[in-house]
């Protein structure tokens, strides 16, 4: 008999359809930024790094992320990472287009574009790593976010964790010096714990070699800082995003089997990206096993949630493993093709415009408000 096993919900929220980033000036990331710490604000305990990589089980142990919290708990998973990609298209070797209709009417013109290909992470594996196998090309913490002089990333239950100056805001402006950065403002923090991190993927240089031909400079009047621990003074590199990621647990009996991860994503770069995507890498382990074939999986469309859990229901070390569960509960659809991308109920899947009129049933816009 397995146990119930609700291990992590993520919902996705970007900044909305036209809208400019009007956030913090960031410096680049940095490796010298990273810190990690363990969630375990309810019986869920999972480990994660600043730089988004959630659980760690090689570096670790198997029990950086462990369900329940308690002597009887067994891991669930080696590590889950997010994933930001993006075609990127070029004319002239440099020169970004800033739209699909643009490409199109290039490639009918019979003009010859290149296309640059990015995913963005940080995990454990698989990374992209710069030719003297020094540096990882991945998401890095920016400094100011957590008190550099302690080693954990910002939590809300650890004021020593937090910005001794203050939390960056517009521009380089700080905001509310010695007060939590809550999700739903000043000092607010409504979940049991929360976490906040911010990372950006200036060190990618994958792109912007010496031999590189096609290059694609996101920032283009911008460089690492010379103040940095890795590669100062390279061009700002990477796509040119910023992501805002926090984390919720509650012991709410609803909730207490559960963690929120919640990403917000902004493009800081100079131009418009014509196409990007989200996703998610999950490494199963549950019940600690890992490689062994002992996993099985499934995914419900209508539910948005992929299941998955231990053949045999029996964990490293005896004991009954739980039933993992991850869900997408919201995403942002294709804003203009008057589709319902995530199965709501709304076709106009704008951001930034009217709410339109209130229904009982089927919801939304179903045609420009």
């Amino acid at each position: 008999m397995y146990n119930i096993f609700k291990i992590l919900i993520v919902t996705i929220f970007v900044f909305a359809d036209g809208q400019p980033y009007k956030g913090p000036n960031d410096p680049a990331g940095d490796i010298g930024a990273e810190r990690a710490a363990f969630m375990d604000g309810n019986r869920v305990l999972s480990f994660f790094r600043n730089s988004t990589e959630i659980g760690d089980c090689c570096s670790l142990g198997y029990f950086t992320s462990k369900w329940p919290n308690n002597y009887d708990g067994t891991a669930m998973h080696d590590g889950i990472a997010i994933l930001i990609g993006a075609r990127i298209y070029l004319q002239n070797d440099t020169i970004p287009i800033t739209s699909l209709p643009m490409v199109e009417n290039l490639i009918n013109s019979g003009e010859e574009i290149d296309t640059l290909y990015y995913i963005q992470s940080s995990y454990r594996e698989f990374m992209d790593i710069s030719p003297t196998n020094e540096v990882e090309w991945a998401l890095y913490p920016p400094y100011g976010y957590s008190n550099e002089f302690d080693d954990y990333p910002a939590m809300s239950n650890r004021p020593e964790s937090w910005p001794t100056f203050g939390w960056p805001s517009s521009e380089n402006d700080l905001k509310w010096q010695g007060e939590w950065n809550g999700r739903f403002g000043r000092g607010v923090v409504k979940a049991d714990l929360e976490s906040f991190v911010v990372v950006n993927d200036a060190q990618d240089q994958e792109y912007l070699g010496n031999e590189d031909i096609v290059k694609y400079y996101p920032r283009s009047n911008i460089e690492i800082g010379n103040d940095i621990s890795v590669q100062a003074g390279k061009p700002w590199g990477g796509l040119g995003i910023r992501i805002e990621q926090r984390g919720f647990q509650w012991m709410n009996p609803q909730a207490m089997d559960a963690i929120f991860w919640e990403y917000t994503i902004a493009n800081i770069s100079d131009y418009d990206i014509p196409e990007m995507f989200f996703g998610t890498l999950l490494d199963n382990a549950v019940g600690g096993e890992s490689g062994d074939g002992d996993d099985l999986g499934y995914y419900d469309i209508d539910l948005n949630l992929c299941f998955s859990w231990d053949i045999d229901a029996i964990a490293v070390g005896g004991g009954t493993p739980g039933i993992l569960g991850f869900a997408f509960l919201e995403s942002p659809g294709i804003s203009d093709d008057f589709i319902d991308n995530d199965a709501d109920g709304l076709v106009d899947e704008k951001r930034d415009n009217l709410a339109g009129e209130y229904i009982f049933g089927p919801i939304g816009n179903y045609g420009e408000p």
